[in-house]
């Protein structure tokens, strides 16, 4: 059975979308600087899903893409990065690393 959005909605304040670009040496996730061309699809049980809007208003589910809490380092100040997944390369949204001073921090489920 095709799930249905109850309502679209702009990515919400404090968040950014990363999205998996690959290449023949790696693959990395950049984040998307123009957030406007995506969108929250809230379904009636309360989940939600990322979509990418396309020019000419066409809608499609993303499964590249991750939306990601935007946090800053406590010590230092500089952006934070989500750790990757071990199993499945797919950022975490519950553990992030400052690239700048090395520190980590884990983000308790409730608070996200």
């Amino acid at each position: 059975m095709k799930k249905i959005a109850k309502k679209l909605m702009p990515i919400p304040e404090g968040y950014v979308v990363l999205t998996k670009e690959s290449t023949s040496v790696k693959s990395q996730w950049i984040e998307q600087e123009n957030i406007r061309h995506f969108r929250l699809a809230e379904y009636a049980d309360g989940t939600t899903a990322l979509y990418r809007v396309y020019h000419g208003g066409d809608l499609n589910h993303d499964y590249e893409s991750v939306l990601v809490q935007k946090l800053y380092c406590l010590h230092c100040g500089e952006p934070l990065t989500p750790d990757l997944g071990s199993v499945t390369g797919i950022p975490d949204l519950y553990n992030y690393h400052c690239t700048a001073c090395g520190r980590s921090i884990e983000i308790s489920k409730e608070d996200y």
